[in-house]
């Protein structure tokens, strides 16, 4: 019967009336109007196809090809002029718009696709291009030609873009290669002085952690070992002061401590109690700590005056003074001190940290805190 037509899996029917595409069939039997109102068009849609760009290949080999300068020469996005030939694998999508919508599809696809790739080209260096960035190209390569395809509605559908080679122009491969193998020599040079780096700074540092960390452990030794030399050494002053001047410098002190005239350890330990001048005398000057309390009573001032004083908790506490000799005594404090002679207050001058008073021999003279 006329108009009928079969579709095989492989094809897409195009049914035209009067030349006109009407519409598309799937695989199938199906029927059309009698020619000559509808005619029938079944292509291939299932075959892969191929285009070459920057290259023709004969002889039926893939490596047996000759060079198209004109389409394989682009210009990089650092402006080197590099050479690429890729092929672009693409079958029809959609076989009415295939054949209807533009003229001459492969040459369409081909033109298309060598547009793209020098747009891509343009914006990548010669150094990506011609090591890691090739993967990227590809894919990039593909998706821009397929979507510029599907904007004139071409029916076509792009499988893959392959790069099958990305070198510099034949005229400059050789200082292009000395370049190249510059690069390597340096980057080998960097990495071995970074692996050098990465080997001694660890082990610097360890060295300098481990010294750091003995230094520290001396000085810990040699601090502690002077404490403790300290605390034995003031053990045992304290206890020789208990033993030896006990009876000069404490509570059961009955004969006066010529402090003018001491010598050696006594002289020391006056010293750090009461400091006789001409001008005057200073109290508890130098006192150790260890000495928080106790009593002094010795004779100052070339003997003029005979002193007796308590303190306790690091502070003076009393001081009795007896006049040898009539003289003014002039005395340091640090506090608000009252002077007494027998219950009554004697008047006195201050002056930076000294008080001075007037004195009667014989008289013993009180200061009380």
């Amino acid at each position: 019967m006329t108009g009928i037509y079969r579709v095989n899996p492989q094809q897409q029917g195009v049914v035209m009336r009067f030349g006109e595409w009407v519409r598309t069939t799937p695989p199938g039997l199906h029927y059309h109007l009698p020619t000559p109102i509808e005619k029938v068009m079944t292509p291939d849609v299932t075959r892969d196809n191929r285009i070459e760009v920057g290259y023709r290949s004969f002889g039926g080999a893939a490596t047996s090809r000759r060079d198209v300068p004109d389409e394989s020469k682009m210009i990089t996005g650092d402006e080197n002029n590099i050479d690429i030939d890729f092929i672009v694998f693409w079958k029809i999508a959609d076989a009415g718009a295939y054949l209807f919508n533009i003229q001459d599809p492969p040459e369409t696809v081909k033109v298309a696709a060598q547009s793209i790739m020098r747009d891509i080209i343009g914006q990548t260096k010669i150094q990506t291009a011609l090591t890691e960035g090739r993967q990227n190209i590809q894919l990039k390569a593909k998706s821009l030609l397929q979507d510029l395809l599907n904007s004139y509605e071409a029916g076509v559908e792009v499988r893959d873009v392959q790069l099958l080679s990305v070198d510099p122009p034949q005229e400059v491969i050789d200082a292009f290669n000395d370049v190249q193998r510059a690069r390597q020599d340096r980057d080998t040079l960097i990495n071995e002085a970074e692996a050098f780096r990465n080997d001694i700074v660890p082990r610097a540092r360890g060295e300098a952690a481990q010294l750091i960390s003995e230094a520290e452990a001396y000085a810990s030794e040699v601090v502690n070992r002077a404490k403790g030399d300290a605390d034995r050494f003031n053990s045992i002053y304290k206890s020789y002061l208990q033993e030896q001047c006990y009876l000069s410098l404490f509570a059961k002190c009955y004969t006066p401590l010529q402090v003018d005239g001491s010598l050696g350890v006594t002289a020391a330990i006056s010293e750090m109690l009461v400091q006789s001048h001409e001008d005057g005398i200073e109290l508890l000057p130098a006192l150790p700590k260890e000495w928080d309390a106790g009593r002094f009573k010795g004779v100052c001032t070339r003997g003029a005056f005979e002193l007796d004083m308590q303190w306790e908790n690091n502070a003076i506490k009393t001081v009795e003074i007896l006049s040898k000799a009539g003289k003014n005594c002039k005395i340091s404090t640090d506090k608000n001190a009252q002077v007494f002679r027998d219950g009554n207050p004697v008047q006195f001058k201050e002056n930076n940290g000294y008080i001075e008073f007037p004195t009667e021999k014989g008289n013993i003279y009180t200061l009380n805190y």
